[in-house]
């Protein structure tokens, strides 16, 4: 999952990770969000811009 405000961050990240073995369940805006989509994916990895 990618956590950042940036929508443009968000595109450059899905770009870098396109090529792994990773896949973005979610990509999301804000902390909040985040919370609630963490819940919903259960995602093994979380980019974030803190």
């Amino acid at each position: 999952m990618v956590v950042d405000d940036s929508r443009i961050v968000q595109i450059q990240m899905e770009k870098i990770l396109s090529d792994t073995d990773f896949e973005i369940v979610a990509c999301c805006g804000s902390g909040e969000e985040a919370l609630k989509k963490y819940e919903e994916y259960m995602p093994d990895v979380v980019t974030m811009d803190i």
